[in-house]
């Protein structure tokens, strides 16, 4: 499948997603102001500023104000340039489509300032400890790594095996030969040692980390707290899978999201789902480099 038919599907599915969730969130304000305001009073449990216990599991999404809900957008545009048309790259990566090392450098930067970004619009708007918001003082090293390891290897393992299914079962029979994550083409053919080492420390570390305080830090707890846990873990979950640009990796990625969603629920802590994410990626990433017919 050619990669401008496979952003096209992408492109499809992220417009779904981002309608489903625009229709999630209007349908739920008109429940509050138009239904819920005749049979309770305002401001105790129905209001979009009340401050409540959480609808479900530990995140505490009424820490959450409807203004988060226009940062949300600004984030989801930010990945949303992801589907936009790519220039030739002839600056950005070598003739054997390798990423060179100016390019590796601006996505560090740009995956840091959209880190500093979020964590920062929960401090000025409402003037919220983002450690508070997003529980990163709420689990213990030892329960953290428990947490990590009793999710993320089992997790890995049902996510391959999915990914290996859908694509051996499905997409090959119907589609033909499907075209890797760049992520993983670019591991494969890099050969400069500095190069391969950064790609490495991104896709183990950095990228975990951003992700998780984007996607189930920022926006599920946003959408949570304005729609409702359920509805929130499968639009966002979607969200999540279809920007990393992979019609194989869509499906497992998604059922990834909502692994990463309940272990963030159950432990209450943002820390467990950017542990089992970083295994996760640290674990393709050696499975790669041993099993490279396995990569996805």
């Amino acid at each position: 499948m050619s990669s401008e038919i496979t952003i096209g599907l992408l492109r499809d599915l992220e417009h779904i997603a981002l309608g489903v969730l625009i229709m999630g969130l209007a349908m739920h304000a008109v429940w509050r102001f138009g239904v819920r305001p005749f049979s309770a009073t305002w401001g105790e449990t129905d209001g979009w500023f009340s401050k409540r216990e959480p609808l479900w599991g530990k995140v505490r999404e009424s820490m959450m104000r409807p203004s988060d809900l226009a940062m949300v957008a600004v984030l989801l545009a930010f990945y949303y340039l992801k589907f936009l048309p790519a220039g030739s790259g002839d600056n950005d990566a070598s003739p054997a489509g390798v990423p060179s090392l100016p390019l590796i450098l601006a996505q560090f930067l740009v995956t840091l300032f959209t880190i500093m970004f979020a964590l920062s619009m929960i401090y000025f708007n409402g003037r919220r400890n983002p450690s508070e918001v997003f529980g990163l003082e709420r689990v213990t090293l030892k329960k953290w790594a428990l947490w990590v390891l009793a999710i993320g290897v089992p997790a890995t393992g049902v996510v391959v095996g999915l990914h290996h299914v859908v694509t051996t079962y499905w997409l090959v029979p119907k589609f033909g030969e499907m075209e890797s994550q760049q992520a993983v083409e670019a591991l494969m053919l890099v050969k400069d040692p500095l190069i391969r080492v950064l790609l490495i420390v991104y896709a183990c570390m950095l990228a975990p980390f951003a992700e998780e305080i984007i996607f189930r830090g920022y926006i599920y707890g946003a959408v949570k707290r304005y729609t409702g846990p359920l509805f929130s873990m499968v639009v966002v979950g979607l969200l999540f899978s279809v920007v990393h640009l992979n019609i194989p990796a869509a499906i497992p990625l998604w059922a990834f999201a909502i692994i990463l969603t309940l272990a963030y629920e159950f432990s209450g802590s943002l820390w467990v789902p950017i542990g089992i994410h970083s295994l996760f990626n640290t674990l393709n990433v050696v499975l790669m480099y041993f099993t490279p017919d396995a990569a996805g």
